[in-house]
């Protein structure tokens, strides 16, 4: 029973730097997460206005009397823009998803058991 207590207290500074890292870790992930969260949000903003472009040109096109969509080089070009926003949106999200766990480190405190 002495060399419990004995244990708990030699390793008491141990136990709270670990709950302090993992706190810290928390921060820094919560704090990426907002950060991700703005970024997706301008992103999506911004595909919202390529694809409003598109559309524009869509209609410019089919004014001049063009049948075939495939040869306007702007138009291809404002789809593959849209398309290369979708892939920074999906690697954001991920990324966000990523960042959302925990501490994954296993924190022993001072009332646990001697391992």
């Amino acid at each position: 029973m002495n060399e419990d207590i004995r244990y708990k207290i030699e390793h008491f500074g141990d136990f709270f730097v670990d709950a302090l890292s993992c706190v810290v870790d928390f921060a820094e992930k919560s704090a990426k997460g907002i950060v991700l969260s703005y970024d997706i949000r301008g992103l999506k903003k911004k595909k919202q206005e390529c694809l409003g472009g598109i559309g524009r040109r869509i209609v410019e096109v089919k004014e001049a009397g063009l049948t075939d969509l495939n040869t306007d080089d702007t138009l291809l070009r404002l789809i593959a823009d849209a398309e290369k926003i979708d892939r920074y949106i999906e690697s954001y999200e991920e990324e966000k998803r990523q960042a959302r766990h925990g501490c994954n480190r296993k924190v022993t405190h001072a009332a646990d058991p001697m391992p």
